[in-house]
C-alpha cells in the first residue's frame, strides 16, 4: 500500500471520516502483497474496531496479524499481534487469554519501545479484572516506567485512568478523582482531529463517576452529558454505554428509579452488544439496586399491608438480578463482583426471612473477601464497603492510609516491614 494512500485514510480517520477510512483500508488489504504493508493495514482495522467498542471484529484482524507474523517468522510483528490480541481479549473480559498472550507479546522484542508498556498496562487491567489488585499495580507500576522512559503521554494518560478506576472500586474516592483529573488534564494537550479525540471523551466520562459518588451531581450530570455528545458524533459505544450507566447511577441518587432503571436497560444493551462483560456485571447489580429502591418508593395504597407486600415482592426480582451479575462475574473470573454479589443477595434473603440462604451467601462473600486480601492486616477490617483512603506499600499490598503510620513510625527502618510479605517499607513507589 503506497505511503501516501496510508496516510490519506489515517488523516480522514483522524477527521472524523472513520467509516470512509475503514472502507479504504478494507479495500486496499484485498490488493495488498507486501507484508509489512498488510501487517501495519489489519492494526489500522484492529485498532478502528476497537475505537467503536466492536471488540470481536477486532480480535478476527488481530488474528490475522499474529497468522502473519507467525508465516513472516518477525519477532517485531509477533510482539505488536500479541498486543493486540490481549487487548481485544481483555476487552471482552477474557482475563486468561489476554495475560496469556501479554505473556508472549513479552517474550518479543518490540520495534516500538512503547510497545511492552501498553503490555504490562493490559496485564494489569486484566488482573485487575481478575481482582489480583497487588499484581495489576505491578503492572502500572511497570507501565509506568516505560510511558516515563519514553515520553508517551497517550500511554501516561490510560495508566492514570486505569488508577482512577483501581481506587474508586477499592472505595478510595477522592484518590481515584485525583488520578482522573490528571488524566484529563492531559487529555486536554491532545489536538481534538488526532486519536486524542478518543482519550479526552474516555477521560471526560470518568470525571463523572467520583463525582458522582461524592455527590456532586450537577458537576458529574456536566461531564456526563459532555462525553455523551463526543460519544454519539464519533459513534463510540463503550463510552455511550458508560455515559448511560452514570446517568442511571446520578438519577438512583436523586431517588429517581424509573428513569435509572431504564437508563441502565439502555447500557445492559450496548455492553452485551459489544461484549462487555465486566460492564454488564455492574449494571446488573445497579439494577438490582435500583428495583428495590423502586417497589420502596412506589405510589401504593395506604394501606400499610399492601406497602409491604409491595416492597417484599422486589427482593425476589432483585435476587435473580444478582444471580446473573453473580454468574457473569464467575465467567470473567471477577472475585470482586462475585463477593458483592452474594452480599446483595445475603441481604435479601434476611429480609424476606431466609437465614440459611443468607448465612450461605455471607459465608462466601467473606471466603471470597479473605481470598482477595481485601483486609487491611494492621487494624484487621477490611476496607471493601465504605470510602476511605487507601495506601499503596513499595510491594504493591495495600492498606488504610490512616494505619501506614503506624507502621512507619516503628523504631530503626530495619523493622519496617509490609505485614504481608515482610518486604522493607522503607520507601514508598512514586506511581501511587
Amino acid at each position: 500500500m503506497p505511503l501516501r494512500r496510508v496516510e490519506h485514510c489515517i488523516h480522514l480517520y483522524n477527521s472524523h471520516h472513520q467509516e470512509e477510512a475503514v472502507k479504504k483500508w478494507k479495500q486496499a488489504l484485498r490488493k495488498i502483497s507486501n507484508k509489512q504493508e498488510r501487517f501495519a493495514t489489519l492494526g489500522y482495522l484492529a485498532a478502528a474496531y476497537c475505537d467503536w467498542g466492536k471488540y470481536r471484529d477486532m480480535l478476527i484482524y488481530s488474528i490475522h496479524q499474529i497468522d502473519l507474523a507467525n508465516e513472516a517468522d518477525n519477532c517485531y510483528m509477533r510482539a505488536e499481534a500479541y498486543l493486540n490480541l490481549a487487548r481485544s481479549n481483555e476487552l471482552l473480559s477474557d482475563y486468561h487469554k489476554a495475560v496469556c498472550y501479554c505473556r508472549h507479546s513479552l517474550q518479543n522484542p518490540p520495534k516500538d519501545p512503547r510497545c511492552h508498556g501498553y503490555v504490562y498496562m493490559c496485564q494489569g487491567n486484566a488482573y485487575f479484572g481478575f481482582s489480583k489488585f497487588t499484581t495489576a499495580i505491578e503492572n502500572y507500576e511497570r507501565a509506568m516506567q516505560i510511558a516515563a522512559q519514553t515520553h508517551d503521554k497517550a500511554l501516561e494518560l490510560q495508566i492514570l485512568g486505569a488508577l482512577g478506576a483501581f481506587y474508586i472500586t477499592l472505595h478510595d474516592t477522592e484518590r481515584g478523582l485525583s488520578y482522573h483529573t490528571k488524566a484529563a488534564d492531559l487529555a486536554k494537550g491532545f489536538n481534538i482531529c488526532d486519536l486524542g479525540s478518543k482519550y479526552q471523551r474516555v477521560t471526560t466520562i470518568n470525571m463523572a463517576t467520583p463525582l458522582r459518588r461524592i455527590g456532586r451531581l450537577s458537576e458529574a450530570l456536566e461531564y456526563c452529558e459532555e462525553a455523551m455528545k463526543m460519544a454519539q458524533e464519533a459513534g463510540d459505544r463503550p463510552v455511550q454505554a458508560k455515559c448511560l450507566t452514570c446517568y442511571a447511577d446520578i438519577h438512583r441518587a436523586k431517588n429517581e428509579p424509573e428513569k435509572a432503571y431504564s437508563r441502565y436497560e439502555a447500557a445492559l444493551g450496548i455492553m452485551t452488544e459489544i461484549g462487555d462483560r465486566h460492564g454488564q456485571c455492574l449494571v446488573l447489580s445497579n439494577m438490582a439496586k435500583t428495583l428495590v429502591l423502586l417497589k420502596e418508593s412506589q405510589k401504593v395504597c395506604d394501606c400499610q399491608k399492601r406497602r409491604k407486600k409491595t416492597g417484599e415482592s422486589a427482593y425476589p426480582k432483585a435476587i435473580d438480578l444478582n444471580q446473573k451479575a453473580l454468574t457473569v462475574a464467575i465467567q470473567i473470573g471477577n472475585k470482586l463482583y462475585q463477593m458483592r454479589c452474594h452480599q446483595r443477595m445475603e441481604e435479601h434473603y434476611r429480609c424476606l426471612g431466609d437465614s440459611d440462604k443468607a448465612e450461605e451467601h455471607q459465608e462466601l462473600a467473606q471466603r471470597l473477601l479473605n481470598e482477595m486480601e481485601l483486609t487491611c492486616t494492621i487494624c484487621g477490617t477490611d476496607f471493601s464497603h465504605s470510602d476511605t483512603q487507601l495506601e499503596v506499600m513499595p510491594c504493591s499490598h495495600i492498606f488504610h492510609a490512616r494505619c501506614t503510620p503506624l507502621l512507619m513510625s516503628r523504631g530503626s527502618s530495619r523493622k519496617r516491614y509490609c505485614p504481608r510479605c515482610r518486604s522493607s517499607v522503607i520507601n514508598r513507589p512514586t506511581l501511587v
